[in-house]
């Protein structure tokens, strides 16, 4: 067997966790609070983890311990009932970046049964690890969640864990694969969980219709009307404010404006990408109030950047 490294576990990068692992304890942990309240309310943070700056902090100071950097420890680590809950990718690049393994790789792997090798430095003794249909159901797991949907991944995931904290404690002592605390978690790295697959033979679910209200009516009425008066003035060669619901403050039609009117009050051109950031920091923490205050700097953006901004704008409006 080659004793190169042929593991598909996530790469760790050491540029990403070098500055930070070189801090001191009360430095480390000032700044994962300092990440955790700037990024908590973020859409591209894990679902998880979004708007508990606590969770983060405590997830970023259990990677800190483990050498990792902030970001790659809110992608691959769940902080569950005290546990650190890694995904399995994320254990098995610890494992390597040890140095402690001479290889760490699936020998086999299919549907129904995994195989995992190894062998620590120094070592002249292979170590071998198979877990497979018939132990994950014994276990109760099989047919259950992910391993419904992706039996295959979940094998893996179990078969290395359960190996690198067999042959390696040292880099692995007191961390889990999710799966193995009973926690349903994304298969691969999307920070969502996969929903549930629709059984085809189950028979259709009747589902009753619900009467509608006057109320609801006569919005629906009010809200065609609006959607009618914008698109008659757009034909009219009119440039509308941005409508927004009443109820929630989202928009529904943003100002049409063209590229040759941005410029500021001089004639020079404006700096739009400054603008833009500017207007996305604002609005991360912005409440209802101050994302209406913001709202006529958001209809001169052009059109290309209004997309993102109006998700942040919706975000603001619903605090």
């Amino acid at each position: 067997m080659q004793n190169e490294n042929k593991t598909t576990a996530l790469a760790l990068r050491p540029a990403e966790s070098a500055s930070f692992s070189t801090l001191n304890y009360a430095e480390a942990w000032a700044l994962a609070g300092d990440i955790a309240e700037r990024l908590h309310k973020s859409a591209l943070i894990p679902t998880a983890l979004r708007g508990k700056p606590a969770d983060i902090t405590i997830c970023i100071m259990t990677g800190y311990e483990l050498g990792l950097g902030p970001f790659q420890s809110m992608r691959g680590i769940n902080v569950i009932q005290g546990k650190a809950a890694l995904a399995a990718d994320l254990i098995a690049a610890l494992v390597q970046r040890s140095s402690a393994a001479e290889y760490f790789q699936p020998s086999a792997t299919t549907d129904e049964t995994c195989t995992y090798v190894t062998r620590r430095k120094g070592s002249s003794q292979e170590v071998e690890m198979t877990f497979d249909k018939a132990m994950a159901q014994k276990a109760g797991l099989w047919g259950k969640g992910n391993w419904r949907s992706y039996p295959a991944a979940m094998l893996r995931a179990r078969c290395a864990t359960a190996l690198a904290r067999a042959v390696y404690p040292d880099s692995t002592f007191g961390l889990y694969d999710p799966d193995e605390l009973g926690i349903a978690v994304e298969t691969v790295g999307t920070g969502e969980t996969p929903p549930e697959p629709v059984d085809e033979k189950a028979p259709p679910t009747k589902t009753k219709r619900k009467r509608r209200t006057k109320a609801q009516m006569q919005a629906d009425k009010a809200e065609a009307e609006a959607k009618a008066k914008h698109e008659a003035e757009k034909a009219n060669g009119y440039q509308s404010e941005a409508e927004h619901d009443p109820e929630t403050g989202e928009v529904i039609d943003a100002e049409v404006i063209e590229l040759s009117d941005h410029r500021d009050d001089d004639g020079k051109p404006f700096d739009w990408d400054a603008e833009v950031l500017t207007l996305h920091a604002e609005l991360a923490e912005a409440d209802k109030q101050q994302a209406l205050d913001l709202l006529p700097r958001l209809k001169k953006v052009p059109d290309g950047f209004k997309r993102d901004l109006h998700v942040t704008f919706n975000e603001a409006m619903k605090r």
